[in-house]
């Protein structure tokens, strides 16, 4: 076996959810937790949280100490988004963080080349490029992978249930704009006698009411000046 795949007794959202729980009983990562102390907060089966950790700790959510476990700096910072009710903020950085995974950097090159593939396909792949020795036997392991790539919203789904990578660009240092960089008020100074606007806009300006998609080509005219 080349990498470690997901517990198949164990959903990706109950991970990410046990995740959250060491962030909490951590006190967002000032101590190392024992699996005792997160038995009772956790929905996952007393008996089935240590078969959890070894990929949490691969894909860099975990950081084993001993026998504890200290959520790391993604994690706390994942978990912060979606207790603020930041939930595409936090998939957003689940997405960055899967992309530098093993299977993140497998499926977005297999889908780059193939375009899309058939859940079936997906996992017969990735237990191929995990150098599985037994396939067949690893199928329901490999199905967890594909869920933490939707969970991520690494890869979605087509009406033919087939599968498709998101390329939708990630944003600097993975964070969304806010409101003041979108209104164009966020500008840094280049010096006295200019000004410098890095503006990111993601927007179908064809689907846009005439007036509204003219308005915005204005704004963005006069900032570029």
């Amino acid at each position: 076996m080349k990498y470690s795949l997901p517990t198949n007794e164990v959903s990706a959202q109950n991970q990410l959810a046990l995740v959250k729980i060491y962030v909490q009983k951590s006190n967002h990562g000032k101590r190392a937790v024992r699996i005792d102390e997160i038995k009772a907060l956790s929905p996952v089966k007393s008996d089935r949280i240590s078969k959890c950790h070894r990929f949490l700790v691969d894909l860099g959510l975990l950081i084993k100490e001993g026998h504890r476990y200290r959520p790391s700096k993604n994690a706390i910072k994942i978990s912060g988004h979606f207790a603020d009710g930041s939930d595409s903020t936090a998939q957003e950085d689940l997405r960055a963080l899967v992309a530098g995974s093993w299977f993140g950097r497998f499926v977005e090159e297999f889908l780059k080349l193939v375009g899309s593939a058939s859940r079936e396909s997906l996992v017969e792949r990735l237990l191929i490029a995990a150098k599985m020795p037994d396939i067949d036997l690893n199928r329901r392991k490999a199905g967890v992978l594909i869920d933490w790539l939707l969970t991520a919203n690494f890869i979605q789904k087509d009406s033919n249930d087939s599968f498709f990578l998101n390329e939708t660009p990630f944003l600097p240092d993975n964070k969304h704009l806010s409101s003041s960089e979108l209104t164009g008020t966020g500008v840094s100074s280049a010096g006295e006698h200019g000004a410098r606007l890095n503006l990111t806009i993601e927007v179908s300006l064809s689907e846009l009411d005439p007036e509204l998609r003219s308005e915005i080509m204005n704004l963005i005219k006069q900032k570029l000046v």
